[in-house]
């Protein structure tokens, strides 16, 4: 099966249930088996409130990516962030790619990232709030 560790999930204010998952080898969720990319991957996945599965998506590139935390903005999107090693495609659709490539050699040493999706697990770019006066 591989290794999979689950960090916690969480409910949005419509009910439906959202699971991030670092995994290496692979995860099997919602009837369907999903491979890692490489060492350590990233899986997410949004979940009805029946606990049907409505979609599954896998993030990583060949070495150790992982996910640490996830938070559910006001507007239902997802916020997640971690490390990554090597170079990754955060976009988890057919049609769209955003790589990024971590200048890390090692376990620890990855960059790390903040990455955003839509209530339909589609890749977006983060808008976050800068301050020009820092």
């Amino acid at each position: 099966m591989g290794y999979e560790d689950l960090v916690d999930p969480r409910i949005a204010s419509d009910g439906s249930i959202y699971v991030f998952a670092s995994f290496e080898g692979f995860v099997q969720w919602g009837g369907g088996t999903y491979s890692s990319n490489g060492s350590l991957d990233i899986a997410f996945a949004k979940l009805r409130a029946n606990g049907e599965v409505e979609w599954v998506k896998i993030i990583g590139g060949d070495d150790t990516d992982f996910v640490s935390s996830f938070e559910i903005t006001e507007d239902g999107n997802l916020l997640l962030w971690g490390q990554f090693l090597s170079t990754v495609d955060f976009d988890p659709s057919i049609q769209g790619t955003f790589y990024m490539t971590s200048d890390g050699e090692g376990f620890g040493e990855g960059n790390l990232f903040l990455a955003a999706y839509s209530t339909d697990g589609d890749f977006q770019l983060p808008n976050l709030p800068v301050d020009m006066d820092s």
